[in-house]
């Protein structure tokens, strides 16, 4: 988009973030303009190399997951564990605790 443009379509694209009507006129510029901005972006990588991302990131979200369950049913059992021990055996022990 050139500068002119950009200078014709930007306050339309103001007004429209701010949720107001833009006259039929405006709207087609608006319009025009996105379309232009939208075909002048260009992304690096191909599509490929996109939808083998978001697949590794869909098998990272996955085992995430996994783990979370995990440490979840871990730290329950470990609380539930240290319910039954006595209050003096419940406190961590460390070397100031002992002295050393």
């Amino acid at each position: 988009m050139d500068e002119t443009t950009h200078k014709q379509w930007w306050p339309l694209h103001i007004k429209h973030a701010l949720g107001e009507i833009l006259t039929p006129d405006e709207q087609a510029i608006y319009d025009a303009g996105c379309a232009q901005l939208d075909a002048e972006e260009k992304l690096p990588g191909s599509v490929e190399e996109l939808k083998q991302a978001r697949q590794k990131m869909l098998e990272l979200k996955a085992e995430y997951e996994r783990l979370n369950r995990l440490y979840e049913a871990m730290e329950a059992k470990r609380a539930e564990r240290e319910s039954r021990l006595s209050d003096p055996t419940r406190q961590p022990h460390t070397s100031i605790q002992r002295g050393y």
